[in-house]
């Protein structure tokens, strides 16, 4: 309120109701008289009050109208701070509850549990067995290893793939074998024309 009132004194210098503030209004009751230090603002801007007819009146002269303009610069630049000040703490404010929020919200999952994995030694390939080490021990009566999910996925990784590569060769194998017995059949059949036409040729020569 104490800048509208300067600036309305300086906007219009030689009208004396600018130059007037009636101290029992509401409004300024409200924002001047009810604040601690608000009726000593008053005098220290120049006016002075009238008790009977509840006003303050500013008296037009040189040094009164350096003093309002030098006191109108000072509180607008108090004013500003003031308002820069409360923007900082609102927005502080404003961070932290969302950053609460978040915390609160987005609650990270508690980390997989490591699960005991008992590697197995030996095993004939072939026999679809990864290997004859009972559950709950490790190699050589060693304690089982205890492995994270991520491990434990690139462990079964590598025996699919090993599996795989061993169902391969077995069906190599069993395809290799089917060609050499067709191969000894074929050869086999050879071998009973001739003998069949060394006897034809016999018999027919005999005496």
């Amino acid at each position: 309120m104490y800048i509208r009132v300067l600036k309305n004194v300086i906007s219009h210098p030689s009208e004396a109701k600018y130059r007037t503030v009636k101290s029992g209004s509401a409004a300024y009751k409200t924002k001047i008289s009810e604040l601690e230090g608000g009726d000593g603002v008053m005098s220290a801007l120049g006016f002075t009050h009238d008790t009977a007819s509840l006003e303050w009146r500013l008296t037009p002269t040189p040094d009164a109208w350096n003093l309002i303009q030098s006191c109108l610069v000072k509180l607008e630049r108090f004013h500003a701070r003031l308002t820069a000040a409360a923007t900082t703490a609102a927005a502080a404010t404003a961070t932290t509850a969302t950053a609460t929020t978040t915390t609160t919200t987005a609650t990270p999952a508690a980390p997989a549990a490591a699960v005991p994995i008992t590697p197995s030694v030996g095993g004939g390939a072939g026999s679809g067995s990864a290997g004859s080490s009972s559950a709950g021990s490790g190699v050589d009566g060693a304690p089982p290893v205890a492995m994270d999910l991520a491990s434990m996925q690139a462990m079964m990784g590598v025996f699919l793939a090993t599996m795989q590569q061993r169902q391969s060769s077995q069906s190599q194998d069993q395809s290799q074998d089917q060609s050499n017995g067709s191969a000894s059949s074929g050869s086999s059949g050879d071998g009973d024309g001739d003998g069949d036409g060394d006897g034809g040729r016999d018999i027919g020569t005999a005496p």
